[in-house]
């Protein structure tokens, strides 16, 4: 990744301090989409593209990149890392995720760009497609939707931890409580690269916002899951559904709620 640095060398902390937002790569790519909603709040900004070159090449809008076998081991987009000064948070979108196994690194170069420079904790979108984990015989989802809940490594270290914020449920059992959700979260495979971000902060306060989506309402849950991270975050203002996503085929119901 690029990178501001000091006269002698030593990567430039700039956001010290700061709680970094960073999506999963979900089936519905939800997350991701949350993380655009964001991005339309007053009080981000684009701040820069990032690439990792000396991890997966660069691909962008290269349009000989048009088979599977062309794009292994490169990602389909750069990063775009956006800054809130006023909440002291950052947010990067991972927009296409690394192909051939490449993610673990890919959440691993992330993290540690961030934490090089000074961020203390993190907070993980995830959104979980509905259908596919009613799939699994190991988890009990609840009638009631949408359902939001946080879980966190180190609740008391967190400082956007929300007292009155419903748990989390749908998980099995045994992955009830900070670490064991923690755990089990590591372990998701079928979730993108959710599990490699969670392995990859172990030492970290983590946060995670988790939206159980279901099958064939993703912007609406988007939104949804965009405004309880602000929420959490204390960041003022309502989340809008970016115009760029006017590009791909929606219902009249959908485009009305446009930014």
């Amino acid at each position: 990744m690029s990178a501001s640095s000091t006269c002698e060398g030593e990567v430039e902390r700039e956001f010290d301090g700061y709680t970094a937002i960073l999506p999963t790569v979900s089936a519905a790519n939800v997350a991701q989409m949350a993380v655009d909603m964001i991005a339309t709040l007053p009080s981000f900004s684009l701040h820069s593209h990032l690439s990792i070159p000396h991890v997966v090449d660069f691909v962008g809008c290269d349009p000989t990149a048009c088979n599977q076998d062309e794009l292994v081991g490169r990602i389909g987009s750069s990063l775009e890392l956006y800054v809130n000064r006023e909440d002291r948070l950052v947010m990067l979108q991972q927009r296409a995720p690394a192909l051939n196994g490449m993610s673990q690194t890919l959440s691993e170069e992330c993290v540690k760009y961030l934490t090089d420079r000074g961020v203390a904790s993190f907070l993980v979108a995830v959104g979980f497609d509905l259908k596919e984990r009613c799939r699994s015989r190991d988890f009990d989802v609840p009638g009631a939707l949408p359902n939001i809940g946080m879980f966190c490594r180190k609740e008391s270290e967190l400082p956007f931890a929300k007292p009155d914020l419903p748990p989390l449920t749908g998980f099995p059992k045994e992955s009830q409580g900070a670490e064991g959700v923690f755990k089990y979260m590591s372990g998701v495979k079928s979730a993108g690269n959710a599990g490699h971000i969670c392995n990859a902060v172990l030492p970290m306060p983590l946060c995670g916002l988790c939206l159980f989506v279901p099958d064939g309402a993703n912007l609406d849950w988007a939104r949804m899951l965009a405004q309880g991270i602000a929420e959490i975050l204390g960041v003022s203002g309502t989340v809008r559904v970016p115009l760029s996503f006017g590009q791909t085929t929606l219902s009249d119901a959908e485009r009305s709620i446009f930014a």
